[in-house]
């Protein structure tokens, strides 16, 4: 199956560098970091990154947020192959297991036509109380706001992989929001 791999980057330090490499082994045709106007720290990560077969960063001039990085990173993945099954977001910071990331690949595969989300367990007690808290809020709202139960996986959804369906030039420049998209998707 034909999936890219999708990394919005700001400030990463090494654990993005390890990720990459990870996930390279795992034979993703496409690995596209977005490099969301990181300071010149950062450039080594980022040059270490790109130098990974299959790998390559876009770099943005200053740091427009993670849902423009989303949005610009989906644009180029169809620009590269507008014929790409799908694209599953990773985090740059480490959160995101290559292993996980494997088993989002694989569930996509078993359901093709289906949006895929990997959902942290925010009943967990490692999970930081600001995460728990703002995750129950935002469930609360959501279900006052649309009258229907729905367990939202986090306030931008973590991993998950977007599937790209229909005539994919439709995408181009109207690619959702992440975070509203992929709910809305799943309600529908």
């Amino acid at each position: 199956m034909n999936l890219a791999i999708l990394i919005p980057a700001y400030q990463p330090d090494e654990k993005l560098t390890e990720l990459v490499y990870k996930l390279a082994a795992m034979g993703f045709p496409i690995l596209l970091i977005v490099n969301d106007g990181s300071g010149r720290e950062c450039r080594e990560v980022f040059e270490k990154c790109g130098l990974v077969p299959g790998c390559s960063v876009l770099p943005l001039k200053q740091n427009m947020g993670k849902g423009f990085a989303l949005k610009t990173g989906m644009r180029r993945i169809l620009d590269i192959d507008p014929h790409i099954a799908g694209c599953i977001t990773v985090d740059a910071d480490g959160q995101h297991l290559a292993e996980d990331i494997g088993r989002i690949r694989e569930a996509f595969c078993e359901n093709p036509s289906s949006l895929i989300l990997g959902c942290r367990d925010f009943d967990e007690e490692q999970v930081p109380f600001k995460s728990r808290f703002g995750n129950r809020i935002t469930r609360s709202l959501f279900r006052v706001i649309t009258k229907k139960r729905v367990r939202i996986p986090r306030r931008d959804c973590g991993r998950f992989l977007h599937m790209l369906c229909g005539d994919l030039s439709s995408w181009r420049g109207t690619v959702m929001s992440m975070r509203w998209g992929c709910w809305w998707r799943q309600l529908r």
